[in-house]
């Protein structure tokens, strides 16, 4: 295709060819055209070499002329990945100034013009790559500051160039800085004997090679493909010099507002992965679909499936796995629309976890109208159904992966806990090894178990929250200031027997067999272990579930208050003392009546009355508040995998320990705060007895 006429300006141009006429209204449109001159970009040389002359400046009577300056050559850029950003990098790998620079090109010479184009984004960076692609280097001016748009200087409107203005602007008193050369004269002009042509500064030039003794090449092209470099500078551009503030571009975030985040022309992204999940959360929340022309590693392209003019290019940046948005051009135009092809279940799952983590019982039909009203696009019943399920495995964690590891757990803790018992049971039963049971203590809590708290033992079993169930059984202690104190805890399928029994005496291996005092609600399994393991110690039954069974029979607000009255008396004559009386308020009415003093006379009053108590346990507790605190205090962790739970629980109470450790060393008394508490109460009531001698 050979050029018959030329009328082009970059305000507005014409262009006239041999059988048609051809109009465009910009000179990206022109650009565009022009790249179809030189063939499809894909089958062409993608690497090619770069001369870049700084440091001087193109005259102000006549554009054409580029006074002073020196050349850096960079060999083999990628042009695929080549941007705005490693042009300003290549300007200061070669010393010259990056604020206010502005870059110039001039299209090859087989092109339908010779006009300067200056660069102004990206977008002419991908045009001025597509025309060199078949070329073996490409020239460009930098310039500070400068004065204005260059001036149609080089062509005239309505003729062909003309020889002189095929030359393109001379380089006047260059220096090269990669060969040394202080000036250099390529061609003539008429206004000096020494400059530089554009012809002879390699545009266009079939030569590959630079000279034998180009040692700056190897010096630039380390400082180019310096891609940790470069990066660092880019993130401390907040405390960098003012001349690298002309290229700042932003980096993505995740503590930005998603609600006002706008995708702009040269925004990065740590990779391609983010890159795509961000596109993907800010179309849906637009309320506009994407197609993708191109959705690879390396590139991606998508434009409006409503046909709208808008489109989006963004690919790698050079050296390095960073992605960058480098094309953001139209306006969306097309109506918002109801559901959208992106908002894939697994996206869903992302944008509801905090709402199935509040209500993981949430039903499917509810979850459909949050989703409408806070992702504002339409999803189907079974697309709900599977992003609540997504949401909730992300929460719970892959269980399956967590009792994987929970060899190397349990290794970890005992290396960096010395001391600590952590053991992990398999059922045998199977053919594949299956876990059955895990027993926890920290060696921290034995410790300061054994050495500042009340031989008092509470123990109970709470559920686990998870898709494999199982229960939750602990040990937990009361330290001096009447505070909870955790020993242990075990991980088991069920409350039984043979659970309870191993248990226990995993614990009573750790702090010792000696006379400790156990409170627990009467679980099935835990009154025979005890009696097995531990008969000399004291058992207690939490007074609070014993009249919860005590009330289905005998229920009334006078018999409750009876029973906590012989309960809490420290006196042996009280307690027969109402004893009677609840015999009296509920006398037997026929033989297979059992009475509520029946009822309470099968079990010992050494199980659940002051009166009869041990005073070796230092405690006169007859609830079992101490277990139900814990049980409520780790409620968030139940719902957890194994691992995760244990983890949780432990980090918990590390801070709870070293906060309670620095609030008591603030503490002036020498008795704790809640025991001097109890005792001034006591000392008010004690004002209201008299004392009377019996003779």
């Amino acid at each position: 295709m050979g050029l018959v006429q030329n009328r082009f300006s970059l305000k507005g141009a014409e262009i006239a060819l041999a059988k048609y006429e051809l109009r465009v209204q910009s000179a990206l449109e022109f650009f565009g055209y022009v790249q179809q001159l030189f063939g499809h970009r894909d089958i062409m040389e993608s690497t090619v070499r770069i001369e870049l002359w700084h440091g001087g400046k193109f005259d102000e009577q006549r554009n054409n002329i580029y006074r002073g300056g020196k050349k850096f050559v960079i060999p083999d850029v990628d042009l695929d990945r080549f941007c705005l950003d490693d042009l300003f990098d290549m300007l200061k790998a070669a010393g010259g100034q990056q604020m206010n620079a502005h870059f110039f090109f001039q299209l090859p010479k087989n092109a339908f013009t010779t006009e300067m184009v200056q660069i102004v984004g990206d977008a002419e960076i991908r045009t001025m790559c597509d025309c060199f692609r078949n070329q073996s280097a490409i020239t460009l001016w930098s310039q500070e500051n400068y004065f204005t748009p260059l001036k149609d200087a080089n062509i005239g409107v309505g003729s062909n160039p003309s020889d002189d203005t095929k030359a393109g602007p001379q380089v006047l008193n260059a220096t090269d800085d990669n060969e040394g050369v202080t000036s250099e004269s390529f061609g003539s002009d008429p206004i000096d004997d020494n400059h530089i042509g554009l012809d002879d500064v390699s545009i266009g030039d079939d030569e590959d090679s630079l000279d034998e003794n180009d040692e700056g090449d190897e010096k630039a092209t380390e400082f180019w493909y310096s891609d940790i470099e470069v990066e660092d500078e880019l993130i401390s551009l907040a405390s960098s010099d003012d001349e690298d503030s002309c290229r700042k571009h932003h980096f993505f975030s995740d503590r930005m507002n998603m609600k006002r985040f706008e995708l702009v022309v040269g925004m990065k992204f740590k990779d391609v992965h983010e890159f795509r999940s961000v596109l993907v959360d800010w179309t849906v929340r637009s309320g506009v679909e994407l197609v993708f022309k191109k959705n690879e590693k390396s590139k991606v392209t998508a434009v409006c499936k409503a046909g709208c003019e808008w489109r989006l290019h963004a690919n790698l940046v050079m050296g390095g796995p960073t992605f960058q948005v480098k094309t953001l051009s139209g306006k969306h135009t097309c109506v918002r629309a109801s559901s959208n092809n992106l908002a894939t279940y697994k996206y869903l799952s992302k944008r509801i976890e905090m709402i199935v983590c509040e209500n993981p019982t949430i039903p499917v039909e509810k979850l459909k109208r949050v989703i409408r009203r806070k992702c504002n696009v339409d999803v189907s019943k079974y697309k709900a159904y599977r992003a609540k399920k997504a949401a909730l495995e992300k929460l719970k964690g892959k269980f399956k992966d967590h009792y994987l590891k929970l060899w190397d757990y349990c290794e970890t803790v005992r290396k960096y806990n010395p001391g600590s018992k952590i053991l992990v049971k398999r059922d045998h039963s199977f053919s594949v090894p299956t876990f059955q049971r895990m027993y926890f203590s920290l060696q921290a809590l034995k410790s300061g178990f054994l050495a500042g708290c009340r031989p008092v033992i509470g123990l109970d079993g709470c559920f686990l929250k998870t898709n494999y169930g199982g229960q939750l059984l602990v040990a937990i202690g009361r330290d001096g200031n009447e505070n909870v104190f955790p020993i242990a805890m075990a991980v088991v399928k069920v409350e039984n027997f043979d659970n309870w029994r191993w248990f226990i005496n995993e614990l009573l291996e750790d702090i010792g067999f000696e006379r400790w005092t156990f409170i627990s609600d009467r679980q099935k399994g835990l009154l025979e272990a005890l009696n097995e393991l531990a008969p000399e110690c004291e058992h207690r039954f939490c007074v609070r579930h014993l009249y919860q069974n005590f009330a289905r029979k005998h229920p009334g607000l006078e018999l409750k208050g009876m029973l906590w009255a012989a309960a809490s008396t420290t006196n042996k004559n009280e307690f027969a003392m109402w004893m009677k009386r609840i015999e009296a308020a509920d006398r037997k009415t026929s033989p297979d009546h059992e009475t509520a003093a029946e009822w309470l006379n099968k079990i010992p009053p050494a199980h659940w009355t002051r009166s009869h108590f041990l005073l070796s346990s230092f405690s006169d507790v007859i609830v079992n508040n101490m277990t139900e605190s814990f049980n409520s205090y780790i409620l968030e962790a139940r719902d957890m995998p194994i691992i995760s739970m244990f983890e949780w629980i432990r980090t918990k109470l590390m801070t709870r320990i070293q906060v309670k450790r620095e609030g008591i060393k603030k503490y002036g008394g020498e008795i704790c705060p809640n025991i001097v508490k109890t005792l001034n109460e006591n000392e008010q009531k004690s004002r209201n007895c008299a004392v009377f001698f019996v003779e």
